[in-house]
């Protein structure tokens, strides 16, 4: 059975966001792997989606984080910790 049928009658509100951590770190790094020999920074846009979850996730795996305000600051310095 498909992973989004099985969970959608146990999600009571909508809108629901269902994320792959896999799919997530595969994203990530094949992004290193083309930036290999280069100095580089892969940095998550913090506003674009401010998920604190994916932000410890691509924070466990070397990302940077690119925001602009102190809230979004706030907010990946504890995905750090």
């Amino acid at each position: 059975m498909c992973l989004v049928v099985s969970i959608a009658p146990q999600v009571p509100e909508s809108p629901f966001y269902l994320y792959s951590q896999s799919r997530i770190s595969a994203n990530f790094k094949a992004y290193q792997e083309a930036m290999q020999g280069l100095d580089y920074i892969i940095g998550y846009a913090v506003k674009a989606n401010n998920n604190y979850k994916i932000m410890q996730h691509l924070q466990q795996l070397g990302s940077g984080a690119v925001l602009v305000s102190g809230n979004e600051l706030k907010m990946a310095i504890k995905a750090g910790e």
